[in-house]
């Protein structure tokens, strides 16, 4: 791990969501206790470069809008809700940008030239989709760079003035926040999606491993609960629990290697056993009262209870 990068990474700070119904999810997630992030917004009077629409392949007409929401406490994390005119549910690999569910995440960076240079010359299998631009937004300036990573997921790069000097802090005792969301990855692309993930200063965080007697219901258990929620178990490899040094929050990066098939995303609904990004997991004060709200919401359950330590 390169010890210059250490402090270059700040946090995870979001992942881009494209939605058939832009107002049932803001809905779902207001229930849950998001909140709708004004600051993303667009500084009055700036547009999106037709060069940010030429590089995802996407025409601006179609992007209907893009909310931002996040947890009140969280002091990074965001899902960035995009609503389009055409939405593609088409299942292909690697991803497009309007690709129905959840085809990319944003990390925030003290210096983006840094990790570009970085990037190019250490990661050939990882491909710049847009350059260096700059946004006005809400929050003040905001820099990126697109590109995709060794497995093929969009991996945004951003900066925000002011961010690399603003202290966070940690989420208060007895509130939400997200804890990580799931990258499934092939084999084949596991240890060299590893490695670029790494390469910021993530480490595994060994805390969130089972213990030796993990699963309280036995691993067969387990198994059948997501088999009988979502049709498939596939066979898994290592899984990593990755995370930055300097976010104080509970956000981490799931890496799941796949040893078998997984399902391309863009069907409706998703799966968890599809590549890519599958799930979001929030760390809530009472597990109970919030899957009764759940349940009052009438949202489906797929797996109901999994107990593991």
């Amino acid at each position: 791990m390169p010890s210059e990068n250490l402090d270059n990474l700040i946090a995870i700070c979001g992942v881009y969501q494209n939605t058939t119904n832009l107002a049932e999810q803001l809905a779902y997630y207001g229930h849950m206790g998001f909140v709708i992030e004004p600051r993303a917004d667009l500084a009055e009077g700036e547009i999106l470069a037709e060069s940010w629409f030429n590089a995802r392949g996407v025409k601006r007409e179609n992007l209907k809008q893009t909310v931002a929401m996040r947890l009140p406490h969280d002091p990074y994390m965001h899902i960035w809700f995009q609503s389009w005119d055409e939405l593609s549910t088409d299942p292909v690999w690697p991803p497009v940008y309007n690709q129905t569910g959840c085809r990319g995440f944003t990390l925030l960076v003290a210096d983006i030239s840094k990790e570009l240079g970085r990037i190019s010359r250490d990661f050939k299998t990882v491909t710049l989709v847009q350059d260096q631009i700059t946004v006005q937004r809400k929050w003040g300036p905001t820099h990126s760079a697109l590109l995709r990573d060794p497995d093929g997921n969009f991996i945004e790069l951003m900066t925000i003035d002011g961010s690399n000097s603003r202290a966070a802090q940690p989420v208060p005792h007895g509130e939400k926040g997200f804890l990580h969301f799931m990258l499934n990855c092939p084999s084949e692309n596991f240890a060299e999606t590893k490695r670029f993930y790494c390469s910021f200063g993530m480490e595994h965080d060994c805390g969130v491993d089972f213990k030796k007697d993990g699963r309280p219901d036995g691993d067969a258990y387990f198994q059948q609960q997501y088999i009988d929620g979502f049709g498939a178990w596939p066979i898994w490899g290592e899984c990593s629990f990755l995370r930055g040094k300097r976010d104080p929050s509970y956000m981490h990066l799931e890496l799941l290697e796949a040893r078998e098939d997984l399902q391309v995303p863009g069907r409706s609904p998703p799966t968890w056993a599809q590549r890519g990004i599958a799930r979001y997991c929030i760390k809530v004060p009472d597990f109970q009262e919030e899957l009764q709200k759940s349940k009052q919401r009438g949202s489906k359950i797929y797996v109901e209870t999994q107990r593991g330590k």
